[in-house]
């Protein structure tokens, strides 16, 4: 008779077996928590990109009365000042001169830019002068006729303008072209023309710029543009591109 033998099953217990063996009956404990993240906040401070101020420079005012046609009355023309024609009276008042006016005039024997000469030495472009001849005459002025009174709304602390000399041929004198300044209390200074007639050459008989500064604390209300009569021939003057400050 032949007996079976039953099969030995080889049971191979694994290490972690006995943990989970040794676990049975026992109550699980709780899959601890994971501990929160703790996420570290701040203020990040972003620069702010900083615009510049642009400071737009103050320019001056020039006028150079080439804006109207030759012959024009400027006598109120440009806003903020007034022109007239004065003169001095027997008591050394400056008086207006009745029905006198001051004209923007083209003068076609002067030099325009560019000139052989360097330096603001020419008229502008359009030519006009001021002046208190009329169109039918030449706008050379002398100080036998008076003055151009320029005269501001408000105070400058200074003025200045072109300035051209002229005498009859082969005759000479030391008088110039000037511009002088009068504040709310009278005189304050003037600008002459620097070079003396005797010259025979140029710079004498070229355009130069005449310019008047306050003294400090005061202010320019107006100015008078003529040449000067300190005897001997007279000489002839003609006044371009009057600036100031706005």
């Amino acid at each position: 008779m032949i007996r079976r033998i039953a099969p030995v099953v080889a049971v191979i217990v694994l290490p972690f077996s006995f943990a989970i063996l040794a676990s049975q009956g026992r109550t699980a404990s709780a899959t601890p928590p994971l501990p929160t993240a703790t996420i570290a906040t701040s203020t990040v401070m972003v620069p702010v990109a900083t615009v510049p101020t642009v400071i737009k420079p103050v320019l001056p005012i020039t006028i150079t009365f080439d804006n109207v046609a030759s012959g024009t009355v400027i006598d109120t023309a440009y806003t903020g000042l007034t022109f007239a024609g004065v003169t001095m009276n027997a008591q050394g008042n400056i008086v207006p001169i009745a029905g006198s006016h001051i004209y923007a005039v083209n003068d076609p024997t002067a030099p325009r830019a560019p000139c052989a000469l360097p330096g603001p030495l020419c008229l502008s472009v359009g030519g006009n002068v001021a002046t208190m001849n009329p169109p039918s005459q030449l706008p050379w002025i002398q100080g036998a006729q008076g003055a151009i009174q320029v005269k501001f709304a408000t105070g400058k602390p200074w003025v200045s303008v072109m300035a051209r000399p002229s005498n009859l041929p082969e005759t000479t004198s030391t008088n110039e072209p000037y511009l002088v300044a009068y504040g709310p209390s009278g005189y304050l200074g003037e600008a002459v023309y620097p070079s003396a007639s005797q010259s025979p050459t140029p710079p004498w008989g070229t355009f130069k710029t005449l310019t008047y500064t306050a003294p400090a604390g005061q202010t320019i209300s107006f100015v008078l543009l003529s040449t000067q009569q300190r005897g001997g021939p007279p000489v002839l003057g003609e006044f371009d591109n009057l600036s100031y400050p706005q």
